[in-house]
């Protein structure tokens, strides 16, 4: 059975909450930082598989075939057929978002574009880190656990409740092939069918 290390604690301080992620130590840490410095260089890639959300009695459920390059994204959502219901594409300096009524929104954040369209939205500046087991390391977190071999099994991190899960080996540099998230009634579970090293976009 994997050990579980809790490398992030939460401590009260004069009655304020105050979010402390301590140093990883220990006889791990050299497991865990090895593999995410080489995850953090793989920043091409594609990944395909399913989407659902749950929001309250409300669900949604699609296809996702998501591309990324370095910072630029194009996401694309799928009914049963690989009919696309939505298309969104950029990067961090502007996004565009096409709705499957043919019409696009423009802007300079994605969930904002997500949550005014489609009534939802969930934190793909993250989510890209955490699709390669990694936390994203421009957010604090308030708990990270990791197995024996440095793969992250829960985060806390961004307001979000991540946990991570099917490993597609027993190797440390293994990658999630669920992803699951939380926040405060709503609920999103990113199943990866497959994914590959890819740079060509269509």
């Amino acid at each position: 059975m994997k050990r579980v290390l809790v490398l992030a604690v939460c401590l009260t301080l004069a009655g304020c909450a105050t979010i402390v992620k301590t140093p990883r130590s220990g006889p791990y840490r050299g497991v865990v930082e090895s593999r995410l410095t080489q995850l953090a260089e793989q920043n091409t890639w594609l990944l395909e598989g399913r989407l659902a959300i749950r929001k309250g009695d409300e669900g949604f459920s699609a296809g996702i075939r998501w591309q990324q390059k370095d910072e630029d994204f194009d996401i694309r959502l799928l009914d049963p057929l690989g009919r696309r219901v939505a298309w969104l594409v950029g990067n961090p300096r502007r996004v565009s978002l096409t709705t499957v009524d043919g019409k696009t929104y423009k802007g300079v954040d994605p969930q904002l574009l997500l949550k005014q369209n489609l009534g939802w939205a969930i934190p793909l500046d993250s989510l890209k880190y955490w699709v390669k087991g990694m936390p994203d390391p421009h957010k604090v977190s308030w708990r990270e656990e990791y197995d024996d071999i440095g793969r992250p099994l829960l985060l806390d991190q961004a307001d979000w409740h991540v946990k991570l899960s099917r490993y597609d080996s027993d190797q440390p540099l293994a990658l999630p092939k669920m992803v699951r998230l939380e926040r405060e009634g709503f609920r999103a579970k990113l199943l990866i069918d497959s994914r590959s090293l890819s740079e060509n976009r269509e």
